[in-house]
């Protein structure tokens, strides 16, 4: 085990939790164990009503309890910020489970790039934790290449980053849910850099409560995420030029994870939008060319 960071350097873990007990308790102990000691593990307990807050406090310290009503897991996650004392926060999802060496990998690649903020890769599994497939950290192109969707392992389990900067940039967008992580790597890219670590370091537990199999209500939050975007002075001009390219895509993702989702209607009318802003996307919509979805690393909440 190394030895842990001082406050001044230190890693506080933020976990928001709602109705969490079958799974938190992995998740405390992926924290716990890390090779590189935290400075403490902060749980958000968000509303629950199934006993999550017994199993954590049956830990004690340097696992910190703190209720409240249901606000939401931005508002959650923002909670957490503010109550960290550590110089940087680490983001993980109440079902989901670090890799031993997940914050000593993260703490270095800080280093090596001297940015604000890093990512990493996931392993996807299923409820068991069982291995399903591998999703390698990237970002092309930086900013672009989020907002293109050009990217993997952003999620809410991934992120490490600056206390200072999440200050900075608001915290997560309160009005968001599924969409929040996206939202916050754009914020972070808009004020700085944001280093990733290719191979992964996170478990993202995929089972039926996952909140991102709610298309309609991601669909709501991406429409609403990029109108923030785009209005954003600090967007660079190019990207502006090319907004209606960058929409289209957006549609074009929507259009896939309604059509995987069985709800043919709603992937036709995105589609189509799609199409009006960039007509290429009809063709590939008639024939049947795969679209995009969210990648795996989007929002594994």
């Amino acid at each position: 085990m190394l030895p842990g960071f001082g406050s001044k350097t230190g890693v506080s873990v933020v976990i928001p939790v709602h109705n969490g007990a079958p799974f938190i308790r992995a998740a405390i102990q992926s924290t716990l164990i890390q090779s590189a000691k935290i400075l403490e593990c902060i749980v958000v307990d968000d509303g629950s009503q199934d006993g999550t807050a017994d199993v954590v406090r049956s830990f004690g310290a340097p696992v910190l309890l703190h209720c409240q009503p249901q606000q939401g897991v931005a508002l959650a996650r923002n909670k957490g910020i503010a109550l960290a004392r550590g110089a940087y926060v680490a983001f993980l999802d109440a079902d989901d489970v670090w890799l031993f060496d997940k914050v000593e990998r993260q703490m270095a690649a800080l280093q090596e790039t001297s940015s604000d903020a890093v990512i990493c890769g996931i392993l996807t599994t299923d409820e068991h934790l069982q291995a399903t497939g591998e999703q390698r950290g990237k970002v092309d192109a930086d900013l672009a290449g989020l907002l293109r969707f050009q990217y993997s392992g952003g999620g809410g389990s991934t992120l490490l980053a600056s206390r200072v900067v999440l200050e900075r940039v608001g915290g997560y967008h309160t009005e968001l849910s599924t969409s929040a992580d996206w939202e916050i790597l754009v914020q972070l890219f808009l004020e700085g850099t944001v280093a990733v670590v290719e191979e992964p370091l996170v478990l993202y537990r995929k089972h039926r409560q996952n909140m991102h199999q709610n298309v309609a209500v991601m669909e709501h939050d991406m429409l609403l995420a990029f109108d923030r975007v785009f209005a954003d002075p600090r967007l660079d001009p190019t990207l502006h030029a090319d907004e209606s390219q960058i929409r289209a895509i957006l549609h074009k993702v929507l259009a896939g994870s309604y059509y995987e989702a069985g709800q043919t209607s709603a992937a036709i009318r995105h589609a189509a939008r799609a199409a009006f802003l960039a007509p290429l996307s009809l063709l590939q919509f008639l024939r049947r060319i795969p679209l995009e979805t969210v990648p795996k690393g989007y929002n594994p909440t």
